[in-house]
């Protein structure tokens, strides 16, 4: 750029510790952009693993919460093998493992669910069968309480000893 006055021209241009100026504090910007950037990224990929291991924590207590109330016999197996029978001869086991929960029904693919399984516990009674599993839904330690109420007819059969 040129700058005339009277009898003198002189030249204007950025001098090179202006240009460094410029530089350092763009770079500032752009070094404090990035960590915005990279922050947002986590917790991103930190929420969509939780709702995934929701999603998969809800599908499992709504299909195992159908399967029971189905039902029409229940019996555990081994320390974490439940076998539920239905009237039309159809049967699912359940494996609890650390890591997953394996669902075998009779002539159906297996169902396989993300979801750790710390304790398992079976109690059976007069009225039912209460399962209760002990997991963990985001670090934080959940219990899942679900029960198999026995009909009326058979919880008076078993009081008066004709149980089947």
């Amino acid at each position: 750029m040129w700058y005339c006055n009277s009898d003198k021209i002189y030249r204007k241009a950025f001098t090179v510790q202006e240009l460094l100026i410029a530089m350092v504090v763009s770079s500032l910007i752009m070094g404090m952009m990035y960590a915005i950037y990279v922050q947002l990224n986590q917790q991103l990929y930190a929420y969509r693993d939780y709702a995934q291991e929701q999603m998969e924590y809800n599908q499992f207590k709504s299909i195992l919460a159908s399967d029971l109330f189905h039902a029409h016999e229940i019996e555990a197996m081994e320390d974490n093998v439940i076998k539920l029978g239905f009237k039309e001869g159809r049967t699912h086991e359940y494996h609890f493992f650390a890591h997953r929960v394996v669902r075998k029904r009779t002539d159906v693919l297996r169902d396989t669910f993300a979801i750790g399984i710390t304790a398992f516990h079976w109690e059976e009674n007069l009225w039912g069968t209460r399962l209760r599993l002990e997991t963990e839904l985001g670090g934080t330690p959940i219990t899942m309480t679900e029960v198999m109420e026995t009909p009326i007819a058979d919880q008076i059969n078993k009081m008066y000893g004709h149980g089947r």
